[in-house]
């Protein structure tokens, strides 16, 4: 069973209207694995809106995703390659495994979401766990209520 999650950035303003590209080497300790393709999904992302994330399909906890996130990305620079990079089938200790390694699967449906708000992103995005990164500091909420992770 699933345990559906977003992970959401606030863009800084100096990143406002201009294009990220996805680079793998910027995850540091984190092993990339990649499905059949799924570097050719990728493509550059413009960003638009102050907000921007991702879908991350399993295991949505705090005590995984949620954990993971705070001891691995809480740098803004990496955490925005991250969400560059489009959905994720997972995002756990030392691995992340992007979408993409499904036969039919297209940028148009991996790709960041975007909008002015943090709540549009979400509503945006199908989730029971909301991770959202602002101001160098991690919230998390379950359905809209506060969680502490």
């Amino acid at each position: 069973m699933s345990t559906r999650s977003s992970i959401i950035i606030k863009v800084k303003k100096e990143d406002l209207g201009t294009t990220k590209e996805f680079d793998s080497s910027k995850l540091g300790c984190l092993m990339v694995k990649w499905g059949d393709d799924s570097e050719e999904l990728c493509k550059p992302v413009k960003i638009k809106h102050n907000y921007i994330g991702i879908y991350c399909h399993f295991d949505g906890f705090p005590d995984c995703v949620g954990a993971t996130l705070k001891k691995n990305f809480s740098d803004y620079d990496k955490l925005l390659n991250l969400i560059v990079g489009g959905d994720c089938s997972y995002i756990e200790n030392d691995a992340v495994k992007r979408y993409g390694n499904r036969a039919g699967e297209k940028w148009d449906y991996l790709q960041p979401a975007q909008g002015d708000t943090a709540e549009s992103v979400i509503d945006a995005i199908d989730n029971e766990y909301a991770y959202v990164f602002e101001d160098g500091k991690w919230t998390c909420t379950n359905y809209g209520e506060k969680v502490e992770f």
